[in-house]
């Protein structure tokens, strides 16, 4: 009976602090950030290959 109780109180507290939004969230954020760095190792990796300095561009 305990552990029913604690599930669904856990439950409820979940929903209640939108926990699952909320990692959600920080999933997409990480994506994009991920996404973001690959492109600056891109044009890090264009600068270094002779191309002018990004201060130029």
């Amino acid at each position: 009976m305990i552990v029913i109780a604690f599930l669904i109180f856990r439950a409820v507290m979940l929903w209640y602090w939108k926990v699952d939004r909320i990692v959600s969230n920080q999933e997409q954020q990480i994506a994009t950030m991920s996404a973001i760095l690959r492109k600056l190792e891109g044009w890090k990796d264009e600068d270094t290959n002779g191309d002018s300095s990004i201060m130029d561009k």
